[in-house]
């Protein structure tokens, strides 16, 4: 699979958190945070904000109403921060080095998973515009998954992502994990994985020594250092584009048309269908969306 030049020991599959990693979503968290506290004139701290990241929303919401001392319950706290985020998280951006890799290793059939403490609900938000991409993920677990029973430092989320691949003969020390917060090398570390940690460059060099690696970026990234190919490209005359997804946001639109059609049969959308056909033709995709929801039509 890879060659000699590796610096740490080989793995099979990659682990990756996604907020704050795959996409630039924790400026977006500070934002509607600061939206929210700057009405009761208080100001969101870096150094406060590095110890929740990685943690579920319920934790998150509590840590800030104790530290704030904020008139609010948890409950309060998510549906005026929901509200902010329904309208931010729309507009992430990948963070750099991310296409590239994911896109390198889902060419080379080197499984990877998504293992982010996000909800559901707000994963929808977050890859709504960036379907091509998490389409390219083998798995995604969530925060939310009924088997993540500890939230982060605890290892649950990722030796639930790595059972996935039990039946590739891929065990929880042939996983890397791909970190930006120091919850998240703790909770990998802790599941018995080598860990890859981009942080945040604010983030105190000490929090850095715990990692396997530490880098600034994803396109710093190696992966021969892990045994796995090494990009290697040769140089190209003429460039191929997709269209739907990458040139177009086109996937939204697939989605509110085919939302609109189950709603008539009282159906909705299933997330990890969609991630199957993305890229088919409209007359193989029409077959399997017959299928699998049973709808009365050819």
């Amino acid at each position: 699979m890879g060659d000699t030049m590796s610096r740490f020991r080989h793995v099979k599959c990659i682990l990756f958190d996604m907020d704050g990693l795959l996409s630039d979503t924790e400026n977006l968290y500070t934002q509607g945070t600061q939206q929210i506290l700057s009405q009761y004139n208080q100001a969101y701290s870096w150094e406060f904000k590095t110890k929740l990241m990685g943690k579920r929303t319920d934790e998150v919401a509590r840590m800030i109403i104790e530290h704030y001392q904020l008139p609010l319950t948890p409950e309060e706290w998510i549906t005026k921060s929901r509200d902010i985020y329904n309208e931010l998280f729309p507009t992430v951006k990948s963070l750099p080095g991310v296409t590239k890799l994911v896109h390198h290793l889902a060419k080379h059939k080197i499984p990877i998973s998504v293992a982010s403490s996000s909800s559901s609900s707000a994963f929808q938000l977050k890859s709504e515009n960036h379907s091509g991409l998490f389409s390219l993920f083998d798995n995604i677990v969530l925060g939310d998954n009924e088997l993540v029973k500890n939230a982060k430092p605890a290892p649950d989320i990722f030796i639930v992502a790595a059972e996935n691949f039990k039946k590739d003969g891929i065990d929880a020390e042939d996983c890397l994990v791909v970190e930006d917060a120091p919850l998240g090398v703790a909770a990998g570390k802790a599941a018995g994985m080598q860990v890859l940690m981009v942080p945040d460059l604010r983030m105190d060099e000490a929090n850095r020594k715990e990692a396997t690696l530490a880098l600034n970026s994803l396109d710093e990234f190696d992966p021969r250092d892990f045994g796995l190919p090494g990009f290697g490209y040769t140089p190209v005359t003429h460039v191929i584009f997709d269209m739907d997804g990458l040139l177009l946001n086109t996937q939204t639109m697939y989605s509110q048309v085919s939302a609109r059609i189950l709603a008539q049969h009282g159906k909705t959308p299933d997330w990890d269908f969609k991630m199957k056909v993305i890229g088919r033709q409209a007359s193989e995709v029409a077959d399997m969306a017959v299928a699998h929801y049973s709808l009365p039509y050819t």
